[in-house]
């Protein structure tokens, strides 16, 4: 729900915003795309400059990305809290505990 509400370098206009394309230097859902899941490799840059794709499109798209992630990282999370024990301090550091 927050990436598909949130504010995007596009046009309010599709026809105009098909024809003159939109900024995505200013637009966040284009940098969580490129920096978290794209890298540069299909072309967003392109696609969003020239028309190509509307901010819903690459909206869906990036919802997408972050629900897959998501999904994923709370699939690991069962594991992960039983392995907490191992990053514990178990011994006393003597620097901290002198008087």
């Amino acid at each position: 729900r927050k990436v598909r509400r949130s504010y995007t370098g596009g046009s309010a206009v599709a026809a105009y915003q098909r024809e003159h394309g939109g900024v995505a230097e200013i637009c966040p859902i284009y940098a969580i795309q490129q920096y978290h899941f794209d890298g540069g490799e299909t072309g967003l840059y392109q696609q969003c400059t020239t028309g190509q794709i509307l901010c819903g499109e690459c909206k869906g798209c990036a919802a997408e990305n972050v629900k897959q992630y998501l999904e994923g990282f709370q699939s690991r999370l069962p594991e992960a809290k039983t392995r907490t024990n191992e990053f514990l301090l178990t011994t006393p550091i003597k620097s901290v505990l002198k008087k």
